[in-house]
């Protein structure tokens, strides 16, 4: 079959303005040629032995690696490395026996790793000592919501031996208004930082209120309560002192850098439209303007 001739079209070029009539198609050329580099990395293609083939895949390791490094140094590398630090050393609290001993015998223990992870350790020093205070303050009151449910358990199911009674006041007091009011806060306030707030308070009151035996058979018992304060203090300590130590960044650094980039920015362009101003030159004005400008 024989290919169609094309006819000529008339078009404007957009960069200059100018008409232009000739043969044009939307066709792509049938035969592809590898481009010897895309963002250093090489094509086996244009390898014609097996020891260019070889060197080929030497070369792209290394550009890889060096990819990764580059992508290790940045701003993004280093959060996710600083929170991998953190992730690994709240681990340990399961891990490693010396802190599980310590932490005592019921399970539970990985809390501290998960704590880790709602308190990430990439955020500024600033926003990390915000979320600390917020911190406390929600330990605080799952701890006072615990000892309220222990109370409720020793004086009226264990004194006065009305169980389900004591069940009922848990259940009204410490299950339906402890956590009613940390959902009321954490909708009134809507702050990221109170979200995870509340969420640490929620886990806390739910591991001793729901799954400490000592509240439904009516004796006190601190186990469980000193436990999960010790985790939350370790998964929170854990969490600011990576913050802190490794590559610690400041809101305001930032903010002083990002404001001398786009003051540079706009003194270079203000610069270029004043001298194609004087100079009377259009296309100076117009090769200094950007598409991001």
């Amino acid at each position: 079959m024989r290919p169609q001739k094309l006819r000529n079209g008339t078009f404007i070029v957009p960069g200059t303005g100018e008409r232009s009539r000739r043969q044009f198609s939307l066709r792509g050329s049938s035969i592809e040629i590898p481009q010897p580099e895309v963002d250093g990395y090489r094509s086996l293609l244009t390898a014609e032995t097996t020891g260019e083939s070889i060197d080929v895949l030497k070369h792209n390791i290394k550009t890889t690696a060096l990819h990764f490094w580059d992508w290790l140094l940045s701003p993004a590398g280093k959060g996710v490395l600083k929170c991998t630090v953190a992730y690994l050393l709240g681990s340990m609290a399961t891990f490693l026996s010396p802190i599980s001993t310590f932490l005592g015998k019921p399970d539970g223990k990985h809390v501290v790793a998960t704590l880790t992870v709602y308190f990430h350790a990439s955020r500024t020093w600033g926003s990390m000592v915000e979320a600390v205070a917020i911190a406390t303050i929600a330990v605080l009151y799952a701890e006072l919501v615990s000892v309220l449910a222990m109370a409720f358990s020793v004086v009226v199911g264990g004194q006065l031996g009305l169980i389900p009674l004591s069940h009922v006041l848990i259940l009204t007091f410490c299950i339906g208004g402890g956590m009613g009011f940390i959902g009321w806060v954490k909708q009134r306030l809507n702050n990221p930082l109170v979200n995870v707030g509340c969420t640490l308070s929620s886990i806390a009151i739910i591991a001793v209120v729901t799954r400490e035996e000592a509240i439904h058979e009516g004796h006190f018992s601190e186990a469980k309560i000193v436990q999960v304060l010790k985790m939350l203090v370790m998964g929170i300590t854990i969490t600011a002192a990576v913050n802190l130590l490794i590559w610690r960044v400041s809101a305001r650094a930032l903010l002083r850098a990002s404001m001398n980039s786009a003051a540079v920015s706009l003194a270079d362009m203000l610069s270029m439209i004043t001298r194609g101003f004087l100079n009377g030159s259009e296309n100076e004005i117009m090769s200094g303007i950007s598409p991001r400008s």
